[in-house]
């Protein structure tokens, strides 16, 4: 999977994903740039899973950001992490999102907006969960492997068993 990628002469390369002990997940990325590209950028956008949505707690960058979760009514829409007010000054920097839970690895679309709008793919959080290492085994399990391992409460409050 690209871990860095380039757009509109913009270099967005994922450095760090940390699982966190309170059960989320931070996603770290920097940006840097070719001289000093024209048009310059405008906006950065990272479109997250859709079904199910994560919940994102808290968002860091240089530059204004906001997290958009599509309009009411259109629940299939993702999320969308979005820095805005950038521009060649203030572009070069640590960009970083925090969701709930973690999730495993996979390609999530990204768009550089300069005058026109730039995509591509890069390394980020996938729809699908997973748990923190079992103490009996080295493999991260999923919420479905937990589900056939073991008795606990659901996140809906529903004990199951094996």
């Amino acid at each position: 999977m690209p871990d860095s990628i380039i757009l509109a002469k913009y270099t967005i390369s994922l450095i760090s994903v940390v699982n966190n002990t309170n059960e989320s997940q931070t996603w770290t990325y920097t940006i840097s740039k070719t001289n000093n590209p024209n048009p310059e950028i405008k906006q950065l956008l990272f479109v997250l899973c859709a079904d199910p949505s994560p919940l994102v707690l808290a968002c860091t960058g240089p530059a204004t950001v906001s997290v958009d979760t599509g309009k009411p009514g259109f629940s299939s829409l993702p999320p969308i992490i979005k820095w805005i007010n950038l521009n060649n000054e203030n572009v070069t920097g640590t960009y970083s999102f925090t969701l709930k839970g973690c999730y495993e690895k996979t390609q999530i679309p990204i768009i550089v907006k300069t005058d026109h709008f730039h995509t591509g793919t890069i390394t980020g959080p996938s729809c699908k969960k997973f748990m923190k290492k079992n103490s009996t085994d080295d493999k991260d399990t999923t919420e479905h492997d937990v589900k056939i391992k073991a008795p606990f409460m659901s996140t809906r409050g529903i004990r199951i068993f094996d």
